[in-house]
């Protein structure tokens, strides 16, 4: 009966590890990077297009954000957008492009440098074409896990 069990027990576990993984969200086919001294910000959809959701994540930089992938929502207004994620409980906008600025994109960490610092940030074709959305997605979910 012992042994019954623990065959029972071995054959659930492998069950769940093989049927029981959380299906994977659609990914969008590229990645966006963008890199200002040191720091790196990469982008991807998730989700449907219409839902205007990305996973972003920051990398180069000493702050507690520093190697972590948010799924921020993209607020669109006009040729300007902003990537906002909850910190806290509130809206906050980590992530912006505006149109009129000279290189368009700049990322806002929570407290970094004694506040909310901006960091300028433009588009690097290299890392874009390098990055892959399904390892950005890998490491999300990874993320999640821990959680």
């Amino acid at each position: 009966m012992k042994t019954l069990v623990i065959i029972l027990a071995s054959v659930f576990l492998s069950m769940k590890f093989v049927y029981g993984q959380t299906e994977r969200p659609e990914m969008g086919k590229v990645c966006n990077t963008y890199k200002g001294e040191g720091i790196y910000v990469t982008t991807a959809r998730i989700g449907p297009e219409k839902n205007n959701e990305v996973l972003i994540g920051v990398t180069g930089v000493d702050h507690k954000w520093n190697g972590k992938i948010f799924r921020a929502k993209v607020l669109k207004n006009n040729a300007n957008f902003d990537y906002v994620i909850k910190v806290d409980g509130k809206d906050y906008h980590m992530f912006v492009y505006r149109e009129n600025w000279s290189g368009g994109y700049s990322l806002y960490m929570k407290d970094y440098g004694g506040g909310k610092v901006e960091q300028r940030v433009a588009y690097d074709e290299w890392e874009s074409r390098e990055c892959k959305p399904e390892y950005l997605l890998t490491e999300y979910l990874e993320q999640q896990e821990r959680k």
